[in-house]
This record gives structure tokens, sequence and C-alpha cells, in this order.
């Protein structure tokens, strides 16, 4: 499964300030999540893909890193 992140920096009248960045990573399908006995190896492994996505976007959009 793949998540995707779009980030969009606009005025506050709405207009663009730049064209949309996106970043797409792949993440455990659903499916993974079934049973208690792996669900927070599994949850772990996609909080840390989507964490790292979204500073991803960020920095690609704004030029600036991002610490977690």
């Amino acid at each position: 499964m793949k998540l995707e992140i779009t980030i969009n920096l606009k005025e506050t009248d709405g207009s663009p300030i730049t064209e949309a960045t996106t970043i797409e990573v792949e993440v455990p399908d659903f499916e993974a999540f079934t049973g208690p006995d792996r669900f927070g190896e599994v949850f772990d492994a996609y909080e840390r893909k989507v964490l790292k996505a979204r500073n991803e976007a960020v920095a690609a959009a704004t030029g600036l890193a991002v610490r977690n």
C-alpha cells in the first residue's frame, strides 16, 4: 500500500506560493495490523515511515529541514 503526502503552500488569500510537493511512501497494508501480537510492531513501522515522509515533504516544499 502507498501513502501519498501532498503539501500546497498558499498565501493567506489562497493564491499558491509554490507548486504542490508530493511524497509517496510504501506502508504496511491494513491486513498487516490484524492480531494483537503484531499490531505494535506493524504500527511502529508504519508511523516511522509516515513521519519520515512528512518531514521529507515539508523539507522539499519549504527548503527547511524538519526534526522530530
